[in-house]
């Protein structure tokens, strides 16, 4: 009987280590793309942005380095906004969920390049 107990307590731990394998996240999760929608705005070209969480685990605090972001198109501040030096808080650090896009325009010529800076990741 305590033999199938230890077994049984053994699968267990296996098992959730498995398990919490596959529920990892890193930064790298947060997707961001950008492409040309063709208009342009007092001069510069519009570009749509969209970012998207393609982990099963919540990211929050998303912060987005933006090196010189700038754009002639007004971004709402609860989605974009650029903070000190060339880091931009993304969505006011609220979650974003898995498989989640959140989307948003801005003007600029050239492009800005964006990638992840950092996150806090919550798996569950």
């Amino acid at each position: 009987m305590a033999a199938a107990f230890n077994i049984f307590a053994a699968a267990i731990v296996i098992l959730s280590l498995i398990a919490g394998g596959f529920c990892q996240c890193e930064l790298s999760n947060i997707v961001i793309s950008q492409r040309l929608t063709g208009f342009q705005i007092h001069g510069q070209a519009e570009y749509e942005v969209s970012i998207v969480n393609d982990c099963p685990c919540t990211q929050s605090d998303v912060v987005i380095h933006c090196p010189g972001f700038s754009t002639t198109l007004a971004v709402n501040p609860s989605i974009w906004q650029p903070t000190d030096g060339d880091l931009c808080s993304f969505i006011s650090g609220e979650p974003v969920f898995y498989g989640e896009t959140i989307k948003f325009k801005y003007a600029s010529d050239p492009p800005c390049a964006l990638t992840p800076a950092s996150s806090r990741i919550s798996c569950s």
